[in-house]
């Protein structure tokens, strides 16, 4: 398989997508448009893939960008995509989010993975869809649960 080069629906923002991981879709796009981040605003992404949230989030001028993923391919990609928009402010770290200590932030972004981890649950095909649309790594509720205001 190989990549493709797309843009963010509603933005004027191209990034590379690897065809085999989590692609951006409409869910992308309507999280892009509610983001509501102010200029120097510490932002972190969990999940971060190909890095689409945090583009869109440099263009409100924060201070910083954080992004996090567990999986090694999306984090290379991330990071490609940072550097290939010119972003060089941004972080991306490859890591489970529930066992790293984090720097006080101001937004936490995320396009969660929605589907229960049940083993009656129709899966994705691939471990690196499996991991993006279920709950393996990240349930919604330790998400909700955890502290981002730094430790």
């Amino acid at each position: 398989m190989g990549y493709t080069y797309d843009f963010i629906n509603g933005t004027d923002i191209y990034l590379y997508q690897d065809e085999e991981m989590f692609r951006m879709n409409s869910d992308t796009a309507l999280l892009a448009n509610f983001m509501k981040i102010k200029r120097n605003n510490r932002v972190l992404d969990i999940g971060t893939n190909n890095g689409a949230l945090l583009a869109v989030a440099n263009s409100f001028a924060p201070s910083c960008l954080i992004g996090i993923d567990i999986q090694e391919k999306a984090v290379a990609l991330a990071r490609y995509n940072m550097e290939q928009l010119n972003i060089p402010h941004a972080q991306i770290l490859l890591g489970d989010v529930k066992d790293m200590k984090m720097p006080k932030v101001d937004v936490v972004i995320c396009n969660p993975p929605y589907f229960p981890d049940h083993t009656t649950s129709a899966k994705n095909e691939t471990e690196a869809l499996r991991i993006a649309r279920h709950e393996i790594y990240l349930s919604l509720d330790t998400l909700a649960k955890k502290s981002w205001g730094g430790t």
